[in-house]
């Protein structure tokens, strides 16, 4: 989870930012013969060297990922903006190449292809596959731009390489092409800057200038919300002070609004009551609201609405919506919201028709633009679980399969549950196959073990002929598991570093030369980090008698808070993991120390160092315990030989 990103979805002006979302439209794959094709690079080309908004882009790819389960995706800027969500592209394999089509939707300014399987992504050496967008023929207004500003998501969206220096190259030579530019989005320029660790007190610098310059005049006042995160540099205290202040010179602007907003996201799916009356004062008491702050209250109305079970609202509000406002964003915004109660309400067995009901909303509302993205996936998973629920066996198989397919059935708990209700719907032949599927990709969890033994002994009822079987599978997955991980295997020297732990002990990581090493770098606020600290006890547990040391480094904290051992130390105990040797990052020259040293951009980060102090592998995310205990041990195993 990269922390810039986290910080920008925690304050509205950046969620607009990142989910306003134009309609897209998908052309089915019709025809893959007498296409004129340009390469772009020798693994992936689309049918056009200059691709524009509303035309058909048809690629093929031929490179190494080029096999029955791979899949390709896309990700789009829209003009200057980053947008979300991952769409999937009707992926066909002809002639061991893989053709795709979808039809480029408008605004576009850059686009990015993604290549992936169950266990590898083609990320062209770090470099993705990215496009820049044309209008009669030439570089479209902001193509460069949107490039520019894409690069931070290159982590997240394909495991590839952060460049910040190139991201603030991209942007000079946008403005260089188009100067009226700089000024427009000079806000988005400085956070650029600001990445780049030789800038970073230039871009506090100019974005101090520029706060003072919103106060004393209030003309770009909701820039003054991106200009107080620049300047506080991750310390929430003094960004909410700045943010404070321009409310006090602004009472109904920009920032007092979206203030406003904070408190009616915090309550709307706890306190209905309190956000209803919230929005209804809002509306009275701001006149100079935006669209995209509009589009979020109506949201946070609707998840209120949900909250209550007042479907009379909720059905009027949201069929007014559709009439009025056809944008993406509000849509795929109403979607996660809903999608977000019927869980809740699912996991706890109440309400369950109900929840049924505020699910099939949220279905509406991704059909409405994007049935082909990951988000769709979740709530289609949600769905399922319902479905089971009440009793409606294959209702929840059907939209399982949905699930696992937009999952590309990497994630062993969505996995999981389809094995489950095939099992409970008697369909133990096909559980059984996909199962096995599930195994040989490395995609299973003992649950799923479990339920292809049962799968097995319902079909063929030999107890022996199953652990054969069985073990034939994991062995031959096994194996070739290790071989991709091999693959992966670096040899760079790992930078030494001594940071205090929390005891105030220094601790230096040459001080374990001649043991492996398991950096594991994470925050408090990271979901996900926090998620994979039960695996990572276990396999600690596991390795603890092979010489395998595990440092666990806080960094990219929110802020600098006074008692941040004792809140570290609290959710340690919380998860059962006191015993982890946590070190504490420390900032030296407006960057966390090791964690540049490391060159980490996202987090959960984990980095295994040799006994002789090389780097032999790193990786970043966390998709679910099984994968995370099996990488580890496996890569551990591969450099002690």
């Amino acid at each position: 989870m990269n922390k810039n990103y986290i910080h920008k979805l925690q304050n509205l002006h950046a969620l607009f930012f990142f989910t306003n979302m134009k309609n897209i439209s998908f052309m089915l794959l019709t025809s893959f013969f007498n296409i004129n094709i340009y390469a772009q690079t020798s693994d992936l080309v689309l049918n056009t060297l200059k691709p524009e908004a509303g035309q058909k882009i048809t690629i093929t790819y031929t490179g190494k990922l080029a096999k029955v389960g791979t899949k390709m995706s896309y990700i789009l800027c829209y003009d200057e903006n980053f947008r979300m969500p991952i769409k999937v592209i009707p992926t066909q394999l002809v002639n061991n190449q893989l053709v795709g089509s979808f039809t480029l939707p408008d605004s576009i300014g850059f686009f990015t292809i993604k290549i992936a399987n169950k266990k590898e992504i083609d990320n062209n050496n770090g470099n993705g596959y990215g496009f820049n967008v044309y209008k009669d023929g030439k570089p479209k207004r902001g193509t460069f731009f949107a490039e520019g500003y894409s690069i931070f998501m290159n982590k997240f969206f394909f495991n590839g390489n952060i460049d910040s220096e190139k991201a603030l190259k991209l942007l000079e030579k946008e403005y260089a092409l188009n100067p009226d530019m700089k000024k427009t989005s000079q806000q988005y320029y400085i956070e650029i800057l600001s990445r780049v660790p030789s800038r970073k007190i230039e871009a506090i610098n100019l974005a101090k200038n520029n706060y003072e310059e919103i106060l004393n005049t209030g003309i770009n006042e909701n820039y003054s919300y991106r200009y107080s995160n620049i300047i506080a540099d991750g310390v929430y205290k003094v960004s909410d002070s700045l943010k404070t202040l321009v409310v006090q010179k602004y009472p109904t602007g920009f920032v007092a609004i979206n203030k406003k907003l904070e408190m009616l996201n915090r309550i709307s799916m706890t306190q209905p009551d309190t956000a209803i009356s919230l929005y209804k004062n809002i509306k009275k008491n701001f006149p100079k609201i935006s669209i995209g702050q509009n589009r979020f209250m109506t949201v946070e109305l609707l998840a209120a609405y949900a909250k209550k079970f007042d479907f009379i609202n909720l059905n009027n509000t949201f069929d007014s919506l559709v009439k009025i406002d056809k944008s993406e964003q509000i849509f795929i915004m109403a979607a996660d919201k809903f999608n977000d109660i019927a869980w809740s309400l699912s996991k706890s067995n109440k309400d369950l028709r109900q929840a049924r009901v505020i699910i099939e909303k949220s279905i509406i509302a991704h059909k409405l633009y994007d049935s082909l993205s990951t988000f769709y996936g979740d709530a289609l998973g949600t769905y399922a679980a319902i479905l089971s629920k009440l009793g409606d066996k294959k209702g929840a198989i059907l939209n399982q399969r949905k699930t696992v397919y937009l999952k590309n059935g990497v994630f062993p708990n969505v996995n999981q549950q389809l094995i489950q209700y095939l099992v409970d719907d008697y369909q133990f032949k096909e559980a059984k196959t996909i199962s096995e599927g599930f195994i040989n990709d490395n995609a299973s969890n003992p649950k799923i073990d479990s339920l292809y033994k049962v799968a097995y002994m319902a079909i063929n009822g030999s107890e022996k002929d199953f652990e054969n079987v069985s073990t034939q599978i994991k062995e031959k997955a096994d194996a070739e598991n290790t071989l991709f991980l091999k693959d992966k295997l670096i040899n760079v020297a790992a930078p030494d570093f001594e940071l205090k732990d929390l005891n105030g002990n220094i601790v230096k990581l040459s001080d374990f030369r001649g043991s492996i090493v398991v950096l594991d770098f994470w925050a408090t606020w990271c979901g996900p980090c926090i998620g994979s600290f039960p695996a990572m006890k276990k396999v600690m547990n596991e390795l603890k008698d092979k010489s395998v040391k595990f440092l666990f480094i806080d960094t990219m904290e929110s802020e600098e808070f006074e008692n941040k051992n004792e809140k570290v130390k609290k959710i340690l105990s919380s998860k059962k993991v006191s015993d982890f040797h946590v070190l504490l990052d420390e900032i030296k020259d407006l960057n966390y120390q090791v964690t540049t040293a490391y060159n980490v951009q996202s987090i959960p980060a984990k980095f295994i160092i040799d006994k002789v102090g090389k780097i032999r592998y790193q990786s970043t995310g966390y998709s679910s315990d099984e994968n995370l205990i099996k990488e580890l041990k496996a890569v551990v195993k591969l450099i002690s030989e």
